[in-house]
């Protein structure tokens, strides 16, 4: 392949195979001014990649050297590694790329993709190397890639696919949210579809199921995880206002001008509605309360907020979906109850504040409702039914994080007192909680002992024992406070 004199880029793509071509004659913009001489570049930035991100500024010698001392070790991609040590931004890797010649740009924000097509590369490769198929015509296999430079990945699909590889530049984020929606982002095989689904053979023959990864396939699979974690959850900083049911304005507004029964009841709304207990929060424990981080109870919210100041909330908050609201009614209806069961447990083990507790137990599953928030297409595949840690890993497999480390989130970037955020962080394994432990502990054990019916489940603490026995409860005496509670 012969390249025009007048071309600039370091790395083209051949018109005739497809393939990327390095261009060996092509200076640097720094080494072509007489600023850097081949023998004066360090042995280890010899990489073309490596050396394109250092002549544009994008990272520093000693940064290039430690990310590929990391890939050497743990191997993954030069510019993820960069990226999730924080010495790359995706928007720079991204314009850097876009300026490259010979490889086309696409938004996958606006790209429907075929799922039938994402089988044709498995998702090992997918996820080892930043590549999708998006496209088939013939024997040309049209794929977008993070990194169209990267040679190594394209040569492995081509191995894998026995096809001729058109590469197309995406966007850092637009890649991980088609590949999390498509591919998931589970160690496991990809799920099953339903035996309607698939056609009969299929249905009588699966197929064998996959070999455990190796140790670069696990290692690449941790690293898009993570990424994808990482770019949730700067999706839920970006939250500023929650959905609540529809008729939650209706039931608060009933109770204006109710006087003090009024307000008691209003503590109950709240403590039956995670969202707008969880805004009613961040409102009063901003400075302008004077109490920043130190609202903790509903019916301390409720006080200085007031019927009308928790009617104004409710009535400028965003309505749920009617078919979200109903998928997320056993765990609305859930919270309550764990709200409830959190605050009796308190006061008979004495080991937290009652109405603290009840507070943390109502907003325990908040980063579900966020996440459905965010990507209510995708949330309908959590099942409903699921609650606590059943729940928390049918997120982390659809989403790549679950509630506790979302709500844990959410409820710290809005400054709500640190004994609720982090109970809810930390509900899952309390032993996280350090100085909070007990209340996570009583909250995890408040979760585990309510069915999605409401009523005791003997076999759900099971997987709490470790908390009864450091509050010093055994199940009977936690199924004696829940039927306390319900008389």
């Amino acid at each position: 392949m012969r390249v025009l004199s007048s071309a600039t880029a370091r790395v083209y793509q051949c018109v005739k195979c497809g393939a990327l071509v390095e261009d060996a004659s092509a200076k640097p913009v720094a080494e072509a001014a007489g600023e850097v001489t081949t023998s004066q570049r360090p042995p280890e930035l010899t990489d073309p990649f490596a050396m394109l991100l250092r002549d544009a500024g994008l990272a520093d010698h000693d940064q290039i050297a430690e990310a590929l001392a990391i890939r050497e070790k743990d191997g993954g991609k030069l510019f993820d590694i960069l990226i999730r040590e924080g010495h790359l931004k995706r928007e720079d890797l991204h314009s850097l790329m876009s300026r490259q010649g010979g490889v086309a740009s696409l938004s996958l924000s606006h790209f429907t993709l075929d799922r039938e097509l994402t089988g044709i590369l498995p998702r090992d490769l997918v996820v080892q190397h930043f590549v999708l198929p998006i496209d088939k015509l013939g024997r040309l296999l049209t794929v977008a890639m993070v990194c169209p430079m990267d040679v190594e990945a394209v040569a492995a699909v081509q191995q894998a696919t026995k096809l001729r590889v058109k590469p197309v530049l995406c966007t850092y984020d637009d890649f991980l949210e088609i590949v999390q929606k498509f591919y998931g982002v589970a160690s496991g095989p990809p799920p099953v579809e339903k035996e309607g689904d698939l056609p009969v053979e299929a249905v009588k023959a699966p197929p064998p199921p996959s070999p455990p990864p190796g140790p670069v396939e696990q290692q690449a699979r941790e690293n898009f995880a993570a990424a994808v974690s990482m770019a949730l959850m700067e999706r839920v900083d970006k939250v500023d206002r929650l959905e609540i049911g529809a008729d939650v304005p209706a039931r608060v507004a009933a109770l204006v001008g109710t006087g003090e029964e009024g307000l008691g009841r209003l503590v109950s709304v709240l403590g039956g509605s995670p969202t707008l207990a969880a805004t009613a929060l961040w409102i009063t424990n901003t400075s302008a309360y004077g109490l920043q981080e130190g609202v903790d109870s509903l019916p301390m919210a409720v006080v200085l907020l007031g019927d009308q100041g928790i009617n104004l909330l409710a009535s400028n908050s965003r309505r749920m979906a009617p078919t979200m609201e109903k998928h997320l009614s056993i765990l609305t209806k859930h919270a309550r109850r764990v709200g409830e069961a959190a605050g009796v447990l308190a006061q008979r083990t004495g080991r937290a504040v009652p109405n603290v507790a009840q507070c943390a137990g109502a907003l325990y599953p908040i980063g579900s409702f966020v996440l459905a928030m965010l990507d209510p297409g995708e949330y309908m595949k959590i099942g409903p039914e699921l609650l606590g840690r059943a729940r928390v890993e049918a997120e982390r497999a659809v989403f790549g994080a679950g509630h506790d480390e979302v709500g844990g989130r959410l409820l710290g970037r809005w400054h709500i007192a640190t004994t609720l955020f982090e109970a809810v962080r930390c509900y899952t394994d309390p032993y996280e909680a350090d100085d909070l432990q007990d209340l996570a502990a009583i909250v995890q054990i408040a979760v585990a002992s309510i069915t999605a019916d409401g009523v005791f489940d003997g076999e759900g603490l099971k997987s709490a024992e470790e908390s009864m026995e450091s509050l010093g409860l055994d199940a009977a005496g936690v199924e004696s406070a829940l039927a306390e509670l319900n008389s």
